[in-house]
């Protein structure tokens, strides 16, 4: 593994650590909501679509890291994905 590889490994490994911890943050939110009628809940059904979209960057992110394509494609994938995820926090210096 090239340093460069290894540096995207680990980039992706934060943004990966980071939609982990946003999830855990919304699941929790959701086991906190009292007992309610779910299609009536506009907060519940937010934390739901929440859940649903961090369940799905996860996968976009495996799907990144995964690809048989080159370093620089690789890191370009990464950081086109860390600007259009709504729960990453973008770092101008990494991005």
């Amino acid at each position: 593994m090239t340093p460069e590889s290894e540096s995207i490994s680990g980039r992706g490994q934060q943004l990966r650590q980071e939609l982990l911890q946003a999830r855990a943050g919304v699941l929790a939110e959701i086991r906190a909501c009292p007992p309610a009628i779910p299609a009536c809940d506009e907060q519940f059904n937010h934390l739901l679509e929440q859940r649903d979209a961090l369940g799905r960057d996860l996968g976009r992110l495996a799907d990144i890291l995964a690809a048989k394509v080159g370093d620089k494609e690789k890191a370009r994938r990464l950081a086109d994905f860390q600007r259009q995820s709504t729960f990453l926090h973008v770092d101008p210096t990494n991005a």
